[in-house]
This record gives C-alpha cells, sequence and structure tokens, in this order.
C-alpha cells in the first residue's frame, strides 16, 4: 500500500492546506488594524472640521449682522450724540438721535451658563428708544472689541468708525471651538 492511499496522510495534507498560518494571521490582522486606524482618523478629521466651520459660520454671522445693523442705523439717524456716546475705548457706546427717541448700542457684561460653568461676555445689544436693549450677538459670542470713533471733521456729515472684533465662547480653550474674526467700517449720516 501506497503512503498517498493511506487515510491518514490525505487527511493531514487537506488540514495543513485549508488552514492559516501564523504569518499570514499577522498580516491579516495588521491590514485590518491599519485600516481601522486610519479610516477612524479620516472620520475624526471630518468631525474636528465640522466643528471648526461651525464656530467660524456662527463668528462671521454675528459679525456681519452687528456691524450692518450699526451701520443701517448711523446712515438713518439725524445725528449722533456725542454726549451721549463713548468714544475710542474698547467697550464703547453709539448714541443715535431720532425723532423722538434714541437707539442706543453698547457692549454689556452678561454671565451665560455653558455646561453648568457660569461664563462671563460682552453682548452687543440695541436699545430702541423706550423699548429694552435687545442682542444683536448670540451667547456662543463675546465681543473682545467694540471701539467707536468719531470722524467728523467740521460741518460734514458725522462720520463714525466702528472696530469690531468678536469670538466664539470656548471656556475650555479647545483649538476646535477657537474662532475669531475683527472687521473695521465706517458709516456717515446720510440725513
Amino acid at each position: 500500500m501506497k503512503i498517498e492511499n493511506c487515510p491518514d496522510f490525505v487527511e493531514s495534507k487537506l488540514k495543513i492546506i485549508t488552514g492559516f498560518t501564523l504569518v499570514e494571521l499577522i498580516i491579516y490582522l495588521s491590514l485590518v488594524s491599519l485600516i481601522a486606524v486610519v479610516s477612524i482618523s479620516f472620520v475624526w478629521n471630518i468631525v474636528n472640521a465640522r466643528i471648526k466651520n461651525e464656530a467660524n459660520q456662527e463668528v462671521e454671522q454675528n459679525l456681519r449682522f452687528g456691524l450692518e445693523k450699526i451701520t443701517q442705523a448711523i446712515r438713518e439717524a439725524d445725528d449722533v450724540s456725542a454726549m451721549d456716546s463713548i468714544f475710542n475705548v474698547s467697550s464703547g457706546k453709539l448714541t443715535l438721535k431720532y425723532p423722538g427717541k434714541d437707539i442706543i448700542f453698547d457692549a454689556p457684561v452678561k454671565i451665560i451658563n455653558i455646561n453648568g460653568q457660569d461664563v462671563e461676555i460682552h453682548k452687543l445689544r440695541i436699545k430702541d428708544g423706550d423699548s429694552d436693549p435687545k442682542d444683536l450677538t448670540s451667547n456662543k459670542i463675546d465681543i473682545i472689541n467694540f471701539k467707536l470713533t468719531n470722524l467728523t471733521r467740521g460741518l460734514e456729515p458725522k462720520n463714525i468708525k466702528i472696530n469690531l472684533t468678536i469670538k466664539h465662547v470656548n471656556p475650555t480653550q479647545n483649538l476646535r471651538w477657537a474662532a475669531e474674526i475683527s472687521s473695521e467700517t465706517a458709516s456717515s449720516i446720510r440725513k
């Protein structure tokens, strides 16, 4: 009888052919691990980019909205009340004269609660006549600089320069939420 016809030999030959070697198993696990690490890293980068983008959009939208409101109000005003306004300081105040009322822009301190933590921020707000002040910026935004400069010369129409710097509220100092933007513009009374 030949050894190839022996049932034990055939059976052991089949086991060797159908099984994985230790080297093949290690290579397989290494490839799966590498793919998992790359996939997780890719997804993590997408999540971080989305968070950063959200913070930047929030800052840009609040800055644009605040500046549009202020410049529009200056253009439509009858006069700028230099006595009631605060110029050339970081937390300025602008008082505009309208028929029968004043419109005031300022950036007072407000305490908000984020994740159980009280945070002090400055909010840009408008007070129209006798009505209660209304916030122009969201609770996610802190006004770092609201500086007003009176550029009026002689008999020219009143001209106000506005420096506005805002940042995303970030009590944990997480770089993903770090977003800040500054803008400078000027507006004149058109009446």
